[in-house]
């Protein structure tokens, strides 16, 4: 019996011997360790666990060209490589490189633009299409926003990314599982992380969803008009895009709309917020008008006068 427990014992003791080390090790690289993790193991990850050259695989149709610093895709037999990834949000230029004669289209907010950029910095949302047999289909897209921007209310980062830090006006904000609430306003320092490159990115951003903040005076409740309109509160940076009787005119220096008929107004801030009027400036008569119709009367007066007195003389004759 004594026998049977001492190799049992001794078993225990080889067992701990091999593993205990190894469970001692990894307690030690996560007690305390603060820093990412890999959301597959769970275990922490070095800033120098990344390759430095060559190619890192994304998915079956991706990969990050180390030495490039740049995600390449395979779009039908084309390929092209970008400094975005796709579904990602960034305020930078985007660059792009095509292979020969790339069967591609690029659409911004909808509108296919007219050649293939290699630069693209316009605030707008990006979508990347190839001719799969005889349909076109999304391979790609991205948005790119201004540092000031109303465009976002909630941004979802992009599959193998993960969020590291989320700060609103310097405070951390709770993170949510992969996607940021923006429907608050502030400045947001969002910083996630490739999971597969543990190449870090990082989108800073002031949030504005506050519509500009303008007073069309001489504007009544019914959208009319007895007079000149007068747009106040226009601020610096804002847009004014105004149409009268549908074709395209513009305010005057003094911020003024003078000319009957009817009008469409859009302004937009340079967060992208906008309002919009619709009125009508019905006839009027402004002070040159009142001055010629005075002048008509005067003319009238004397005319009338001139006769009576010429009247006047004549009976006395």
């Amino acid at each position: 019996m004594k026998k049977k427990i001492g190799i049992w014992i001794l078993t225990v003791l080889l067992l701990a011997g091999i593993f205990l080390p190894a469970v001692i090790s990894s307690a030690a690289n996560t007690i305390g360790y603060t820093g990412p993790l890999d959301p597959e193991t769970g275990e922490p990850i070095s800033e120098d666990d990344g390759k430095s050259s060559g190619n890192i695989s994304l998915d079956n149709r991706s990969w990050y060209n180390m030495d490039e610093m740049r995600f390449v895709y395979q779009i039908g037999s084309d390929q092209i490589s970008v400094n975005v990834a796709d579904g990602m949000v960034l305020t930078d230029t985007v660059y792009i490189g095509y292979s020969d004669n790339p069967m591609i289209r690029i659409y911004k907010d909808g509108e296919e633009l007219a050649d293939l950029p290699n630069e693209l910095s316009d605030p707008g949302s990006y979508v990347i299409t190839s001719k799969d047999n005889s349909e076109y289909v999304e391979n790609l897209s991205f948005q790119i926003v201004g540092r000031t921007t109303g465009a976002l209310t909630n941004y979802i980062i992009p599959d193998g990314f993960y969020l590291t830090e989320v700060l609103r006006d310097g405070v951390d904000v709770t993170m949510g599982y992969g996607s940021v609430d923006l429907k608050e306003e502030g400045y947001y320092e969002i910083t996630y992380m490739c999971s597969k490159t543990n190449m870090y990115y990082d989108l800073d951003i002031v949030v504005d969803h506050t519509p500009p903040q303008v007073e069309f005076v001489g504007v009544n409740k019914k959208n009319k008009a007895k007079g000149p309109v007068t747009i106040k509160g226009l601020e610096e940076g804002d847009t004014v895009y105004v149409t009268r009787n549908n074709k395209e005119t513009h305010l005057n220096y003094q911020n003024k709309l003078k000319v009957t008929g009817r009008y469409y107004v859009m302004i937009t801030d340079r967060a992208g917020n906008t309002v919009t009027r619709s009125f009508e400036i019905l006839v009027y008569l402004n002070m040159k008008a009142w001055m010629f119709i005075g002048i008509i009367i005067l003319i009238i007066a004397g005319v009338v006068v001139a006769l009576v007195i010429s009247r006047k003389r004549l009976r006395v004759r």
